[in-house]
Parts: C-alpha cells; sequence; structure tokens
C-alpha cells in the first residue's frame, strides 16, 4: 500500500467522525468524483486507491450500505464538465467530497467552502489548492 493512498483513506476517515459524533443513527453520506475512471470501477474489487479508501472506512466501521452512502460521479475525461460536475455534486449536501486530479479539485475549490474536499496531491501548495500546508492539515 503507498503512503499516499493510505493518507487519503485516512483523511477522509477524520473528516467522517465529525459528523458521526453529531448524528448518531444516520446515514452518512460521501461523494467520490473522478476526473476519468469511471463510476462502475469505483470499487474495492476493481481499483486499488478505492480498495484502500473502503477499507480504512470499513475498519472505522463505516459500511457502505448499512450507515455509509456512497455516491459516485465521473467527468468522464472532459475537463470542460469538472466546474459544472462540481456544482451539480455540491447541491447534494453529501458530508464529505473525495476527488482526485488538480483541475477537478480547483473546481470543486471554487464551488465550495463548506464541505470539506479530501483528496491527494504531489504538491498541493504549488498546485495552488493550498495557501498553506499548516492550515490545511487540521481535521475538520
Amino acid at each position: 500500500m503507498k503512503r499516499r493512498d493510505f493518507v487519503a483513506g485516512l483523511l477522509i476517515a477524520s473528516a467522517m467522525r465529525p459528523a458521526v459524533a453529531q448524528q448518531p443513527g444516520k446515514m452518512k453520506r460521501i461523494a467520490i468524483v473522478a476526473t476519468a475512471t469511471k463510476v462502475g470501477e469505483m470499487t474495492a474489487g476493481k481499483n486499488r486507491l478505492y480498495r484502500v479508501l473502503f477499507e480504512e472506512l470499513n475498519r472505522l466501521g463505516f459500511i457502505e450500505g448499512q450507515n455509509l452512502v456512497v455516491e459516485r460521479y465521473s467527468a468522464e475525461g472532459g475537463r470542460e464538465r469538472h466546474a459544472e460536475l462540481a456544482r451539480d455534486v455540491v447541491r447534494t449536501h453529501p458530508a464529505v467530497i473525495v476527488t482526485f486530479g488538480a483541475l477537478l479539485i480547483l473546481a470543486f475549490k471554487a464551488a465550495t467552502t463548506v464541505f470539506p474536499i479530501v483528496t491527494s496531491s504531489a504538491d498541493p501548495l504549488a498546485g495552488g489548492l493550498v495557501s498553506s500546508l499548516a492550515a490545511e492539515t487540521s481535521p475538520v
């Protein structure tokens, strides 16, 4: 398992914990948004990145279909769809948005400051994704 994948799973889990404490018994919703990965491939059985994500969520007690709803979206490789897709996902009010790919992340950054966005990036500071690593690494 790559360190990057593990860290992404931990970040998602840390963003989900406060929501659990606030509303026990309620289904939590996360949105997973990919730049090009097909929606049907965003599963633990078909993609290593998603396997790590779902294993960490399961370890923390979040089980899809039991207490977790996972909504999957894809831009299907179309950069022109990023802004519209980001707005559509934000309108659904997920507890956490999980996405990868700098251009898609920037679209979500422009679409919301309300919902936590969890991602993995080689250099988020240089890419303009965050203004400071210190301010962006604290759990929500």
